[in-house]
Order: C-alpha cells, then sequence, then structure tokens
C-alpha cells in the first residue's frame, strides 16, 4: 500500500501543479484530492427486471450499488446542479475504485484518463481516423500507468534486487 500512494502522490503533485509550492499547501492540496476520490459515493443504477406472470410481461425495477465501475456521465442532484462528473474522472485516475470507466464520445476529447488506465476498449468506433486517434490519445501519455508498467518491465532486475537501482527515468539527461 505504501508503494501505491507514494507512486500516486508523486504523479498528483504535478497534475495538480504543486511543484513549486510550500510544504504546507502541498500537503494540503494533496490531502483535500484524496479525500475526494476515496469519498465518491457509488453509483446507483437502476435495472429492468421483465418477468412473466400470469402470462403477461411485467417489467420491474430494482436498483444495484456500482463501486467497481462507473459511467462517465453528468448527474443532477435535487436542485439541478451538475455533478460527479469531474469526481468519477478523479477517483477513475487513481489507483482506487472505480476499475472500470464506462463512456461515450464525451471521454473523447479534453479528458486525461492516463494515470491510471493502461487499456482501453472501444464500445463502438468512430466514423472517423481522427476521432480514435483522440479517444487512444487519452491513455498514451506522459507518465501514464501503461508507460509506467513498460518501465517497470524494463528494471524488473534491479525492482527484485539483482542489479544496479536504475536511475530516475522521468530526469532528462
Amino acid at each position: 500500500m505504501q508503494a501505491v500512494l507514494d507512486e500516486y502522490v508523486h504523479c498528483l503533485v504535478e497534475a495538480e501543479g504543486l511543484i513549486g509550492s510550500s510544504p504546507h499547501d502541498r500537503v494540503t492540496g494533496l490531502a483535500g484530492k484524496i479525500h475526494t476520490v476515496l469519498t465518491l459515493r457509488p453509483s446507483q443504477i437502476e435495472v429492468d427486471d421483465p418477468q412473466i406472470r400470469d402470462g403477461q410481461l411485467h417489467v420491474g425495477e430494482f436498483t444495484l450499488r456500482g463501486r467497481f465501475a462507473m459511467r462517465l456521465a453528468d448527474y443532477r442532484d435535487e436542485e439541478g446542479a451538475v455533478s460527479r462528473l469531474g469526481g468519477v474522472r478523479e477517483a477513475f485516475n487513481s489507483p482506487f475504485r472505480p476499475f472500470v470507466l464506462a463512456s461515450t464520445s464525451i471521454g473523447q476529447e479534453g479528458l486525461d484518463f492516463h494515470p491510471y488506465c493502461h487499456r482501453h476498449y472501444h464500445w463502438n468506433l468512430p466514423h472517423n481516423p481522427v476521432d480514435l486517434e483522440q479517444r487512444e490519445g487519452r491513455i498514451h501519455r506522459y507518465k501514464g500507468h501503461a508507460i509506467r508498467l513498460n518501465i517497470a518491465v524494463d528494471h524488473a532486475c534491479a525492482i527484485r534486487g539483482r542489479g544496479e537501482p536504475p536511475p530516475d527515468p522521468w530526469v532528462p539527461y
């Protein structure tokens, strides 16, 4: 758990723009962000329950909680304000749940999913290759999870104690 938190905080400092801030501001900003991510409420998924009774189709509903998989969508609270979209995105960009994110083309442009997403499955293919590249570009970025996994594989001998420790791969030489 310590290694997971170390990696998450290392990525979060840069993502939140806290590199040059004071130690107090850095700790306050990191604690606030981690609190937001860990307190994300589970999603409520309404499921249709079709049943045949007395020769007729009756469709009932029941509700499931979704903790590990969520959809990226706008949710409106009682006052009609849009909420949750940012919270779901921030939680998905952490090592904590949700681990699966379902999105339509809303997740295609302007959102970064690279910190902890290394695999992307397309529900449907876009109509042109530029949109496909936009979707794929959400996860293949600097310090992305896919990149960090490749670095861990390349330096596995040193990590397991069978070789020299690698230099910091993020420092330009």
